[in-house]
C-alpha cells in the first residue's frame, strides 16, 4: 500500500528512523539544487532550489497534519503516527535548515 503524500509505503517505523530518512532524502535532493544555484546563478534553473525547499516544506506540513489527524482515530492507523510524524518533521527540519544556511551564506536569495 502506498501513500502518495508521504512519498513512500505506509509501514510501521520508529519516529527517529523515519525522521532520519526524510532528513537525508531532503538533503540529497535539495543540497545539489542549492549548490548548482550558487555555482551558476544565471543558469536556466533560476531559483529552482527555492521551489524544491518549498515543496519539501509543504509535504512536511501535510504529513504532520495527517499525523495529528490519525492520532485521534481509533484502530490500526494509530500505529503509523510515529512514522508519519517523523517524515513530516524531517522534511520541515531539513527544508528550514537548508533555507536558513543558504540565506546566511548567500547561496540563495529569497
Amino acid at each position: 500500500m502506498a501513500d502518495l503524500l508521504l512519498l513512500g509505503s505506509t509501514s510501521e517505523k520508529p519516529f527517529a528512523l523515519s525522521l532520519l530518512h526524510a532528513f537525508l532524502l531532503c538533503l540529497v535532493i535539495a543540497g545539489p539544487a542549492i549548490l548548482v544555484n550558487a555555482a551558476l546563478p544565471s543558469s536556466p534553473l533560476g531559483n529552482a532550489s527555492g521551489y524544491v525547499l518549498v515543496f519539501f516544506a509543504a509535504v512536511g506540513l501535510v504529513a504532520v497534519r495527517r499525523a495529528f489527524r490519525w492520532r485521534r482515530q481509533p484502530g490500526p492507523v494509530r500505529r503509523l503516527v510515529p512514522r508519519v510524524l517523523g517524515v513530516g518533521l524531517g522534511y520541515l527540519l531539513a527544508a528550514g535548515g537548508l533555507s536558513a544556511l543558504a540565506t546566511i551564506y548567500g547561496l540563495m536569495a529569497w
